[in-house]
């Protein structure tokens, strides 16, 4: 059994709802404000029984108003026992006429204010009404699609539509074979070699030494420790084609790039990594280009006892 089943209802329940309907309904009465006066005989106005209807809110409505009590004070009058009976209730009659004549005008304005209020909700129903009967005689005019419903395929016609189906199908599959017979066929072929070929091939093997007849005979000498992991590399060539002969060979040999011995510096004995563009002398690095260039400007001389180069003259 749950709890909201049981306890009480609230004192408030249902006070923020009807905050909030009141709220909306004041912003459609300033959003369309309509007096009074505006509602004239000739105009289409409200039912008879919405007019009943406004009739006796409004007639609740001056009820109120006549029961609310008086806050407002009269004018004061200062008590004088020497007037006479007969003034002091002319000037009561008076006031009182004074006071209801402005009750009266209070009341009037009450009246108009909640009249306009609730004309506004009637011309705003009425505005709707409009609307509604607008889309309907528009959606009137309109012609309706007929539509036509299918009749359902019968076994003999899923058969005859499963044959032509099949056909296309097989028509289709026919032509990609044939395209891709046609894609082999463009394809490049791997071209053969015809001709003398020839093959190098480069191995390393364990190096062996080789012993003659001679040194053989003679006595074995002493067994002492050698390194087992040296090896050599050994080059083959061969010709796939017996016909060919040294004189073929000699053709292919000059293809071959020839190596180039490696240049020293005659300074430093280092690899020349540069030339000189005057002299056309081989250095390796920046301290040997400067010797040539002393050498180049004389700065340097021969010493018959060292029998060397020398950059000071010796006595």
């Amino acid at each position: 059994m749950s709890f909201a089943s049981t306890r009480s209802r609230r004192a408030n329940a249902g006070n923020r709802l009807r905050e909030l309907i009141e709220r909306e309904l004041a912003q459609q009465a300033a959003a369309t404000p309509i007096t009074a006066d505006s509602l004239s005989l000739g105009e289409a106005g409200p039912s008879r029984s919405e007019t009943s209807a406004l009739l006796e809110e409004e007639e609740d409505v001056d009820f109120e108003i006549q029961n609310v009590p008086e806050t407002e004070t009269g004018d004061i009058v200062d008590s004088d026992f020497s007037e006479s009976s007969e003034e002091a209730s002319a000037d009561e009659a008076e006031r009182i006429a004074q006071e209801e004549a402005e009750d009266d005008t209070k009341r009037a304005g009450r009246r108009a204010t909640r009249h306009s209020t609730r004309s506004a909700s009637v011309m705003k129903k009425m505005e709707t009404e409009r609307i509604i009967q607008e889309f309907e005689n528009r959606k009137s005019r309109h012609t309706k699609r007929e539509r036509h419903e299918e009749e359902p395929l019968t076994q003999e016609m899923l058969l005859a539509e499963a044959r032509e189906t099949e056909k296309v199908n097989t028509a289709a599959l026919q032509a990609f074979r044939l395209q891709e017979a046609q894609k082999k066929q463009r394809k490049a072929a791997r071209r053969t070699l015809t001709g003398p070929v020839i093959s190098f091939k480069s191995t390393t093997v364990p190096c062996v030494s080789v012993v003659t007849n001679e040194e053989s005979k003679a006595k074995p000498p002493p067994e002492t420790a050698q390194d087992t992991t040296a090896m050599v590399t050994k080059n083959y060539l061969s010709f796939s084609n017996a016909k060919t002969s040294t004189k073929d060979v000699r053709t292919w040999w000059p293809f071959y790039p020839a190596f180039s011995p490696t240049t020293v510096c005659p300074i430093t004995g280092l690899p020349a990594r540069y030339r000189d563009p005057h002299t056309g002398i081989p250095y390796a690095n920046t301290d040997a280009f400067r010797i040539l260039q002393s050498l180049g400007g004389n700065k340097y001389w021969y010493s018959p006892p060292l029998k060397a180069i020398v950059q000071h003259r010796l006595p």
